[in-house]
C-alpha cells in the first residue's frame, strides 16, 4: 500500500496515518510544510518516504516505530526536528541532517540500531538529549562549529563509536 500527498494538500493533521500497518511508502507533496505528530508513527512496514520541497519540520514522534523504514530524503528545507520524530527506526542507516536544520529535539534518532553515521552540517545550533542514545553501530560523528547546545546523553549507548569531530563552540 501507498499514499500520495498531492501538492494541494498544505496541511496534515495530528496521527494522519498512525497504525496503517501494511502502508509501505508515502510520498508528500510540495506544499506541505510540516509532517504533524505521529503522522506515521507505528507505520510498521513503511520503507521510504518521500518528502515535499517544501517541508521545514517533523512533529513530536512523527515516524517513532516505523521498524522498516530505511529511505527518507532529509532535504534542505528542514529547519526543525521535535522530539522523537525517528526513534526506534531500526532500519535506517545513514543520516545526513540538511544545512538548514537549526534543532533536534530530544531523541530523535534514539534507539535506531543499524545507523551506522551521521553526518551533521554546519547551521545546526542544538542537538538534544539522548538525540542518537542507543544508536548502537553508529560509528562516527561530526559535531560542527555551529553546534552550541548538546544534550545530555546524546550519544550514549553507541558502542560503536569510534571517532567524534566536536565543534569548537560547544558550550558544556
Amino acid at each position: 500500500q501507498s499514499v500520495d500527498i498531492p501538492n494541494s494538500v498544505t496541511s496534515m493533521g495530528d496521527y494522519a496515518f498512525n497504525g496503517c500497518k501494511a502502508l509501505t511508502r508515502a510520498s508528500i507533496g510540495n506544499n506541505l510544510k510540516a509532517v504533524s505528530r505521529n503522522a506515521f508513527s507505528g507505520c510498521e512496514a513503511l520503507e521510504s518516504v518521500v518528502l515535499g520541497s517544501k517541508v521545514e519540520s517533523f512533529g513530536f514522534r512523527a515516524f517513532d516505530g516505523c521498524v522498516k523504514l530505511k529511505d527518507i530524503n532529509l532535504n534542505d528545507n528542514i529547519i526543525s526536528f521535535s522530539d522523537y520524530v525517528f526513534s526506534g527506526c531500526v532500519s535506517l542507516s545513514n543520516v545526513v541532517i540538511g544545512k538548514s536544520v537549526q534543532s533536534m529535539g530530544t531523541g530523535v534518532f534514539v534507539d535506531c540500531t543499524n545507523i551506522t553515521g551521521v553526518e551533521i552540517h554546519d547551521g545546526a545550533t542544538v542537538i538534544g538529549s539522548s538525540a542518537f542514545a542507543g544508536c548502537v553501530k553508529l560509528q562516527s560523528v561530526d559535531i560542527p562549529n555551529s553546534v552550541t547546545s548538546l544534550g545530555a546523553s546524546a550519544f550514549s549507548d553507541c558502542k560503536a563509536l569510534t571517532r567524534a569531530s566536536i565543534g569548537d563552540n560547544l558550550k558544556v
